[in-house]
């Protein structure tokens, strides 16, 4: 038993390089296995909250951070169903848990033969990601918040969490960091499975050495020192992509 599914565009963490990788503030991974159910698929996803450094200074030298404070992650099931998924949390500080999972499908992850980037065609050179069946999946997130919260809205075949900070002048108001891993079994009456997965930053801001937000002024100086240093921030308002099962 496999499964093939094609992806578009190919901005998953195996398909990026190094440098786009450290110019991101979001990363994602995907994977996904055949689920007892029928015409049922398990999506996983491995959400990484990438905070960037600028580093500033000649003799005291500090390094200044670009992060979220929030999130906005999306899977849906187009003309399918979400019959389960993850839960509501409260994430507190050093956050972390752990499950194992055994594949119980082949799978290959393969990127759309031919991309559009700024109304150019370009054809697709990455390699196919293959997982075999009966491998064992062992998740472990760490994730560093101020008791922020993951809060699931179910609407049919779409699944959205959202983790925001509670209200409170006590709060520290820092930016998120670490992985965060989410799935949700999809259902479809159709034979072909197919669908989408969009991940959004929310309040987008600068940092100081302490990890505590700076004011409009040095955020305007920090954006002064990004264009001077040619440093890209890399789908600031977040992505989407789509998956496609491909059956020969």
């Amino acid at each position: 038993m496999g499964l093939c599914l094609s992806v578009d565009p190919p901005l998953i963490i195996p398909w990026l390089s190094v440098e786009e990788r450290q110019e991101n503030i979001l990363l994602l991974d995907f994977d996904a296995d055949i689920d007892p159910a029928p015409h049922t698929l398990r999506v996983d996803l491995n959400v990484v909250f990438n905070p960037i450094s600028v580093r500033r200074g000649t003799i005291t030298h500090v390094d200044y951070y670009i992060g979220s404070t929030g999130a906005e992650i999306i899977i849906e099931a187009t003309k399918g169903t979400i019959h389960d998924h993850t839960r509501a949390a409260k994430l507190d500080v050093s956050y972390s848990n752990s499950s194992k999972i055994w594949r119980k499908a082949g799978l290959n992850l393969a990127p759309a033969v031919k991309v559009k980037i700024e109304s150019k065609e370009i054809e697709s050179k990455l390699g196919t990601i293959s997982r075999d069946a009966a491998d064992e999946k062992l998740f472990t997130a760490t994730f560093s918040s101020e008791e922020r919260f993951l809060a699931p809205v179910l609407i049919g075949d779409t699944i959205k969490w959202t983790i925001t900070l509670p209200r409170g002048e006590k709060v520290i108001r820092d930016f998120l960091i670490g992985n965060l891993y989410l799935f949700a079994k999809c259902t479809w009456k159709s034979a072909i499975k197919s669908g989408s997965v969009s991940v959004h930053p929310s309040d987008v801001r600068f940092f100081d050495s302490n990890r505590r937000p700076i004011g409009s002024m040095r955020s305007i100086l920090m954006q002064y020192v990004l264009w001077k240093r040619s440093v890209k921030i890399r789908n600031i308002d977040g992505f989407r992509i789509t998956y496609r099962e491909v059956v020969s």
